[in-house]
């Protein structure tokens, strides 16, 4: 197995800045990137590259739901107090940018379309 790399979300308290919470850790394996590959010849540039970010800036909801996605591809949404994990699902590619959110709906953009999630 190869190693992985480990890396979380960390929530500061605003008034003293100790350590709020660590969200559960993202965990990306080599060849778990969800980007496209990089151009190996001439032609391959004739193809969409897509570098995805390491880790989206977080987004958040107006009850302190925490939306974030990280490069392996795996999109959460966290509790704002705790960093507990409330949901999550993997997209097939790596997300571009922070989420948006408007009326209960998150939008998110990634390597390979845009992504839309709503409340039912």
């Amino acid at each position: 197995t190869s190693p992985a790399l480990l890396s979380a979300y960390v929530a500061l308290a605003a008034s003293t800045g100790a350590t709020a919470w660590v969200s559960e850790p993202f965990v990306t394996r080599s060849g778990q990137i969800k980007g496209n590959a990089y151009p190996t010849s001439r032609s391959d540039f004739n193809h969409r590259v897509c570098l995805p970010d390491p880790f989206t800036p977080p987004a958040i909801d107006a009850t302190g739901t925490v939306y974030a996605a990280a490069i392996n591809g795996e999109f959460r949404a966290m509790d704002g107090h705790t960093g507990r994990t409330l949901s999550s699902t993997t997209l097939r590619s790596a997300a571009q940018g922070s989420p948006a959110i408007a009326d209960r709906t998150v939008v998110l953009l990634s390597c390979d379309g845009l992504y839309v999630f709503a409340e039912k």
